[in-house]
C-alpha cells in the first residue's frame, strides 16, 4: 500500500509499503511509471506503533524505536487508506510480537551473522567478531564495537538512497553514510543486532 512518511511530521514524501517477514519495507515509486525500487526497511522487532500527538495532520502514526539500534528511531507515517493502515498496523504488531516471543537460540538463527565487508561513502567497513574497522582514505583508522552503534534514521530523500544516520556511545558526532545497497544496510543491522543480543 502508499504510505507517506515524514521525519517530523511535517515534510511528506510518499513510499510503496510491504512487509516481508520481520521487516518493514519502503519502496520509492518513479513518477508515471509502475517501477518500485526498495528504499529503506524497518525491523518490526524493535519499533512500535502509536497514535502520534505530535502532527499536523490527523490520524498520523508514529513508528518509534524501543530498543538499541533503534531507540532513537522515530518515523510517521499516514495515508487516505485508513482501514488498509489499520489493517497493516495489525500485522506488524503480530510480527513484532511472533518476533519477540521466539526463543533466543530462534531468533538468532533467524539473522545473519557471517562477517562480511561494507562498503560506505569513501570509507571501507570490516564487520567482524562484534567489531568495526573503518579505514579511511589516510592511514586513519577506526575501531568501536558493534554493540556502540545507535543507527538513528534513515535519511528519507529520493535524492540520497540507503543513507542513514548513526552515532556510537563513545563518539559525539553523528555519521551520514550511503550503503551499497538495501542487501548491505539490512546486513549492517542484522549484524548489529546480533551483537546486541548476544552481549
Amino acid at each position: 500500500m502508499f504510505l507517506n512518511v515524514s521525519l517530523d511530521g511535517n515534510a511528506w514524501i510518499t513510499y510503496w509499503c510491504e512487509i516481508n517477514s520481520y521487516y518493514l519495507d519502503f519502496y520509492s515509486v518513479k513518477e508515471n511509471t509502475e517501477e518500485r525500487e526498495l528504499f529503506s526497511t524497518i525491523h518490526l522487532g524493535f519499533a512500535e506503533f502509536i497514535p502520534s500527538s505530535n502532527s499536523s495532520k490527523p490520524d498520523v502514526i508514529e513508528i518509534i524505536g524501543t530498543r538499541p539500534p533503534m531507540r532513537n528511531f522515530r518515523l510517521y507515517i499516514y495515508t487516505y487508506e485508513t482501514f488498509n493502515l489499520i489493517t497493516l498496523i495489525k500485522i506488524c504488531k503480530k510480527q513484532r510480537e511472533q518476533w519477540i516471543s521466539q526463543p533466543k537460540y530462534l531468533r538468532d538463527c533467524s539473522i545473519s551473522v557471517k562477517p562480511h565487508t561494507i562498503l560506505a561513502l569513501r570509507q571501507k567497513w570490516n564487520v567482524n567478531q562484534g567489531e568495526v574497522l573503518i579505514e579511511k582514505k589516510t592511514t586513519e583508522k577506526i575501531r568501536f564495537q558493534l554493540t556502540d552503534i545507535e543507527i538513528l534514521d534513515p535519511i528519507i530523500n529520493p535524492e540520497l538512497p540507503f543513507h542513514f544516520r548513526f552515532r556510537t556511545r563513545k563518539m559525539d558526532d553523528i555519521a551520514i553514510h550511503k550503503l551499497h545497497s538495501i542487501d548491505n544496510m539490512r546486513d549492517l543491522f542484522n549484524t548489529i543486532l546480533t551483537n546486541l543480543q548476544s552481549a
